[in-house]
């Protein structure tokens, strides 16, 4: 019984002897052939494993006298890499301390930095890329209209008895019954050697007015922080698109007509004109220009989709820069000038509120807002005769000067990072003094001697521009 299971044991010890040659790798040459489904790995590199002739002998590495059995993973390899894995071992001869990225020969091994790179971001670099990544910028052609000025008389309004010598004859209390015959200074009146006309301010007009207008949105964590600016090109309109009308025996018996400036003697109308016979030229320009920023607050009733409510709050600038220039000549004398130039600066907080529908082909989208602020402005009038002199006045003050803007508009994604932008903008203002209505056209007169006192005699007046804008919004 005893020798039975003394040969049992044995030959138990000859089969795991065997198996475990197999599972280690081929046998020397004079051992039995190998078993193909013990074979090496396809993906072991050939560097791991004996070559063929090499020194080593047995069933092991040379100087491994413990290796482990096959499935298990190997030990450190000769440089302190694992063999197959390629992953750096805790420790081996050759590499002390371990380097997981260089390599036996000192080669720097490529690895992914970036776990490392974010641990070692602060939170301000934080913060920044997270603002780069999700920055919004609009870059918009406008087409705009400023609304036209009040219609104004270019001088001041002459008596009866110089518009309608016939009418002025008669007595007062006949005046309502012949309302009729009483003329405006814009039409023909006579005067020595002919007929003369004034000019008013009726056919100046500011609309079709190209600019550019950009906005930069950056996100925060209580909604988005978005700077806005805007420019128009200067919008110029004349008077008297023809110059000075002349005219001729067939239209008016007298054979000249005169371009007339009406002006009061002493602050009293008169019927002193000021006549030119070679030109006249009348020339409104404006200049509007602006800004504003405002931090949009997350939405009332936060969702993806549906009608959202942002309010904001911020602050405004608003420019506008205008100018009226009169020049008319005689023939052989300089020319006369008159030059209006007013310079508004708007600004102050503002306060408003964002509405939009998103839907997942559109965005409209409605931007009502109000600023409370102040209009600092500088008026100046300066003039010019050959034959009364010059005069100069200017005044600086500040006024209250609240702001309105709408803007309703639509998105139309075209790209992921990309959408249509349409929009209608408004903007709209009051008690402002505009150039061609602070002109008091007054001469002094002492002893029968003239002198210019064209001076300022500020207005009040609204301001309103509109039109439309198009463009692009960019989402990086």
């Amino acid at each position: 019984m005893a020798g039975r299971l003394a040969i049992g044991v044995a030959m138990a010890a000859c089969f795991l002897t065997t198996g475990g040659l197999y599972a280690q790798g081929p046998a020397s040459a004079a051992g039995p052939a190998p078993n193909p489904y013990y074979g090496a790995p396809s993906y072991a590199p050939s560097s791991y494993g004996p070559a063929p002739g090499s020194a080593w002998s047995g069933n092991y590495a040379a100087g491994n006298a413990d290796a482990a059995p096959g499935g298990y993973p190997p030990q450190a390899g000769p440089c302190g890499y694992m063999p197959r894995t390629g992953y750096p071992s805790q420790t081996g001869p050759g590499c002390s301390p371990p380097n997981p990225y260089v390599d036996c020969n000192g080669m720097t091994t490529k690895s992914d930095t970036r776990e490392s790179e974010q641990l070692d971001e602060t939170p301000l670099e934080e913060a920044l890329c997270r603002v780069a990544r999700n920055v919004m910028f609009n870059i918009d052609y406008i087409n705009w209209g400023i609304a036209k000025p009040q219609t104004e008389l270019i001088g001041a309004q002459p008596t009866l008895a110089t518009l309608n010598p016939v009418l002025a004859q008669l007595p007062a209390e006949f005046y309502p019954f012949f309302s009729g015959m009483q003329k405006s200074p814009t039409e023909p009146f006579p005067v020595a050697n002919g007929f003369a006309r004034a000019y008013d301010t009726g056919p100046i007009s500011l609309y079709e007015n190209s600019g550019i207008k950009g906005t930069l949105s950056l996100p925060m964590t209580y909604g988005s922080a978005e700077l806005t600016g805007f420019v128009m090109q200067h919008a110029d309109s004349q008077v008297n698109l023809g110059g000075l009308p002349q005219g001729s025996a067939s239209n008016f018996p007298p054979d000249e007509f005169f371009a007339a400036i009406p002006v009061k003697v002493n602050e009293t109308t008169s019927s002193l004109v000021a006549l030119f016979d070679q030109s006249f030229r009348a020339e409104f320009s404006s200049l509007v220009f602006g800004g504003e920023f405002n931090i949009v607050f997350n939405p009332i009733v936060p969702k993806e989709y549906g009608l959202l409510i942002r309010p904001m709050l911020g602050f405004r600038y608003l420019g506008i820069q205008e100018e009226f220039d009169v020049q008319a000549s005689n023939i052989g004398s300089a020319t006369t000038t008159i030059n209006s130039r007013t310079i508004n600066n708007l600004w102050g907080p503002q306060i408003g509120c964002r509405f939009e529908l998103v839907t997942q082909w559109f965005t409209i989208g409605a931007e009502p807002r109000v600023m409370l602020g102040v209009n600092q402005f500088v008026s100046t009038v300066d003039s010019f005769d050959p034959t009364i002199g010059s005069s100069s006045d200017r005044i600086s003050t500040v006024r209250f000067a609240p702001v309105g803007a709408f803007d309703l508009y639509t998105k139309i994604p075209i790209h992921d990072q990309v959408k249509l932008y349409f929009a209608y903008n408004l903007i709209g203002t009051g008690n402002i003094s505009r150039p061609q209505q602070q002109i008091d056209y007054n001469v002094n007169e002492v002893n029968g001697v003239f002198t210019n006192d064209l001076h300022l005699s500020l207005g009040h007046s609204e301001f309103i521009v509109q039109g439309f804008s198009a463009g692009l919004e960019f989402n990086f």
